[in-house]
């Protein structure tokens, strides 16, 4: 038997929502945040970092 033959019945088949499912709508959210900023960035819609260095302190103080 030559390979490409023998090749499919050795890969595992990928549950309906597997890792790379996940990855693709992943890598679609992190698109879309992109644009999102990038429109924002363009209509002058900005957090000041000191903002939002203050809320990320607040959230990890809260955690254990």
């Amino acid at each position: 038997m030559d390979m490409p033959t023998i090749a499919p019945a050795f890969e595992p088949a990928l549950p309906p929502v597997g890792p790379a499912r996940s990855h693709v709508e992943t890598d679609q959210q992190f698109r879309a945040a992109v644009a999102e900023g990038q429109q924002a960035l363009r209509e002058g819609r900005l957090v000041d970092h000191t903002a939002v260095v203050s809320a990320f302190e607040h959230l990890i103080a809260r955690t254990p």
